[in-house]
């Protein structure tokens, strides 16, 4: 027996890549409960099918508790990694018009109150998925929408596949919600990608690596380096930028960054004209993503906007702004890392998250000045990025990690005639987080090209890292101890070690 919202069915078919979210009714093998909890609305099972050619599809039953609602609408984030390596999440949404009292699993048919504490339940089905897939997660919220336009929410749901059939060889998910603990990202370490990125990696970081030991479950770590200063001009080294990258199939990283002046763009000369730039920072972000084994984060330096050059020569339409490096940069990124990654609109400024550990990591731009008449402001965090880092950065309950590219202080060592707009209000808006019991871990610059440190009057670290695109430092944070070690790669760059 099936019960409708409305006299006329809805179906919604939504493609994109591989992947077809279609609302229907169909036979598939049964599977364990995932929920019971009542509310409006909350998934309380799932249902897998084998489809041809190493497919396969899942089916969410949700339970629905009343009939006196317009309809369901669902959000399914679908985050898989291809045969590349890299984890790529497609966002499914739709709206279902009906609800069911009974359902089928195999050839029987169940009432829903027999499976749930619901009385009615609505289907949604994921097609597609495939088994040869090393990694899937789906993140499902589902919704009602009551007879005035109010939408009511359920719980938001994981289910993650790392490659394992359960005992019917079908395939074996893990289950989670997002007041719970999010399954963690399993990084998978293949020996003969390792031989391949091998190539990638300066003799002296393979030494380093041998020396290095990072757990997967228990410790949060990434890998950066800052001031790489690219030029695809007359370069022939494939060590360039792909060694940072190589790392992730060493060691299990949660992402690799890169603070600013990414590439070169800085003096006219015949290598750093606009065209020249453009082709840099592109081929720059295709060696950062291209087979990365992790999250990548970047952000804009004073390099980046190729305004020296453009002051020269008088031709300030040809300087990056941010909705250039949003194009060119942020919205690669966007891909790499999914449903974690938030931005402001098409900007240059973004954080992203990391729910297992409970961290957000906020990019800040600090080139953010009037590009047309002032060949772009050296040192500036525009009065509205400073209300986004205030207002919606900044509200979480996550512990925060702030990187840029500029350091905040003019007292910060190389840093003294960098005076920087909307200092005081960046550092006035961590203050006034931490006061409110927010936990901040630390500020991570580029830009002065050394490995320094300093705590401020409010007690905040401050933390800068060394340039080159063959030099960088492996850091892990460990927040029970409240403690940032860090492990030099490359020539001069030595392991720290520091309190927050």
């Amino acid at each position: 027996m099936k019960n409708t919202f409305f006299s006329k069915r809805i179906w919604l078919v939504a493609m994109l890549a591989a992947l077809v979210l279609i609302f229907t009714l169909s036979a598939f093998a049964d599977a364990a409960s995932a929920n019971t909890e009542t509310s409006a609305i909350d998934l309380i099972s799932y249902q897998v099918k084998a489809d041809e050619n190493g497919a396969f599809s899942v089916r969410l039953i949700t339970g629905v508790d009343s009939l006196d609602y317009k309809y369901c609408i669902y959000t399914v984030d679908v985050t898989a990694r291809n045969t590349a390596g890299n984890d790529v999440t497609t966002t499914l949404m739709g709206r279902e018009n009906y609800v069911y009292s009974s359902i089928f699993g195999g050839q029987t048919e169940y009432a829903v109150s027999e499976i749930s504490d619901y009385p009615y339940a609505s289907l949604v089905t994921v097609k597609g998925l495939r088994t040869a897939s090393s990694y899937i997660k789906l993140k499902i919220t589902p919704m009602v929408v009551t007879a005035d336009g109010e939408k009511v929410s359920g719980k938001t749901v994981f289910l993650v596949y790392n490659g394992e059939p359960d005992g019917e060889g079908y395939p074996a998910f893990e289950v989670g919600f997002a007041d719970e603990e999010a399954p963690r990202h399993t990084v998978v370490l293949d020996p003969e990608k390792q031989s391949e990125m091998s190539a990638y990696l300066p003799d002296s970081w393979q030494t380093k690596l041998e020396s290095i030991s990072i757990s997967d479950t228990e410790t949060f770590a990434f890998a950066l380096q800052t001031d790489t200063h690219y030029t695809i001009y007359n370069n022939s080294n494939e060590k360039d930028l792909n060694c940072l990258k190589a790392l992730t199939h060493f060691l299990p990283l949660d992402f690799i960054a890169n603070t600013g002046d990414l590439i070169k763009g800085y003096q006219a000369v015949e290598e750093n004209t606009p065209a020249n730039s453009l082709a840099s920072m592109k081929e720059l972000v295709r060696r950062y993503t291209e087979d990365v084994n992790s999250s990548v984060l970047l952000t804009f330096g004073n390099h980046d906007t190729n305004q020296i050059w453009c002051k020269q020569n008088t031709v300030p339409s040809d300087q990056f702004n941010q909705q250039d490096f949003y194009d060119l940069v942020v919205s690669n990124l966007e891909t790499v890392n999914g449903d974690n990654m938030t931005t402001n609109g098409e900007s240059a400024y973004y954080y992203v998250d990391f729910p297992h550990d409970e961290i957000r990591v906020i990019m800040l731009n600090t080139s953010d000045g009037d590009y047309v008449n002032s060949f772009g402001s050296l040192s500036k965090i525009s009065n509205a990025q400073a209300a986004w880092f205030r207002d919606v950065a900044l509200d979480t309950e996550y512990s925060v990690l702030v990187m840029m590219h500029v350091p905040l202080l003019t007292e910060f060592p190389e840093n003294e005639s960098w005076q920087m707009t909307n200092s005081d209000a960046v550092r006035n808006a961590v203050n006034a987080f931490v006061d409110n019991g927010g936990d901040f871990i630390a500020y991570m610059y580029g830009h002065n090209h050394l490995q320094e440190t300093m705590v401020d009057s409010d007690g905040r670290r401050h933390i800068s890292f060394t340039n080159n695109s063959e030099r960088a430092e492996i850091i892990t944070i460990d927040k029970a101890a409240r403690k940032i070690v860090t492990y030099g790669l490359g020539a001069n760059v030595v392991d720290r070690e520091f309190d927050y």
